[in-house]
C-alpha cells in the first residue's frame, strides 16, 4: 500500500512538472497565449 501511495505522488508530480513545459501545454491547447 505504501508503495502504491508513493507512485501516486510521483505521478502527480510527474504530470504537474509536465504542464509546466510550453510545449505539453501547447499540445492540450492550455497555452495562456
Amino acid at each position: 500500500m505504501k508503495s502504491l501511495y508513493f507512485f501516486i505522488y510521483f505521478y502527480r508530480f510527474s504530470i504537474f512538472h509536465m504542464l509546466k513545459k510550453p510545449d505539453v501545454m501547447r499540445v492540450f491547447g492550455i497555452s495562456p497565449a
